[in-house]
């Protein structure tokens, strides 16, 4: 304290001390909030009291749909999904009493390309007629892929043609149809098979055997 008019001054001045009150509310960050499928995506969970203090918290997190694992304690936490798509993530104090009204928007996304699978609408044709394959593309983690360039590939001696996704065969045959990326890749093939039979008898030629 200090008497302005007589120039006092305490000089044993009392010492405040302000506490943060209890946690009021929490938020959610995500970093990063796109990730590819299998990366880990660090949550941080950040409490306050009602005068916007930030205080430590023991937290948990919620994460919608579910399926992703989530590890860590107090504050922060790891979390991994496999699963393209988006995930609603929110943070929560461990006993209930409050949680994050406004979730974070989580973007799964897939990884690269593991493994590459061929179908064929039809596994036999008679010699003349043709398919259709389909080539589709997974990561590790079983998500398609999307826009990745792609070509059906057959064995030279199997005498089949392939026009885009049409297969034609002539060839009466056990063949392999495979799919396969147009860039160099690691990825598995998962090729199909194709069973070409022999037609009807065209025609009828005699011999005279003497």
């Amino acid at each position: 304290c200090r008497a302005s008019d007589l120039d006092i001054t305490d000089d044993t001045p009392a010492t405040v001390t302000v506490a943060r009150g209890q946690p009021a509310t929490i938020d959610t960050v995500v970093a990063p909030t796109t990730a590819e499928a299998g990366e880990s995506v660090a949550v941080t969970c950040v409490g306050r009291d009602a005068d916007g203090n930030e205080i430590e918290i023991e937290a948990s997190v919620g994460v919608q749909p579910t399926g992703a694992q989530i590890t860590g304690e107090g504050e922060v936490f790891e979390l991994v999904a496999t699963a393209a798509g988006n995930y609603q993530v929110a943070c929560a104090s461990k006993d209930g009493a409050i949680s994050d009204p406004t979730p974070v928007t989580l973007t799964i996304v897939p990884g690269p390309v593991a493994r590459i699978e061929t179908g064929l609408a039809d596994e036999t044709i008679v010699a003349g007629e043709s398919t259709t394959a389909t080539c589709t593309a997974f990561d590790a983690h079983g998500n398609e892929v999307a826009g990745v360039s792609l070509y059906v590939a057959v064995p030279e001696e199997s005498g089949l043609s392939v026009a885009g996704s049409t297969v034609s065969g002539t060839k009466a045959g056990l063949w392999d149809v495979t799919c396969t990326p147009t860039a160099a890749s690691d990825a598995t093939l998962e090729g199909a098979e194709l069973t070409v039979e022999a037609g009807e008898a065209a025609g009828l030629t005699l011999f005279l055997v003497p």
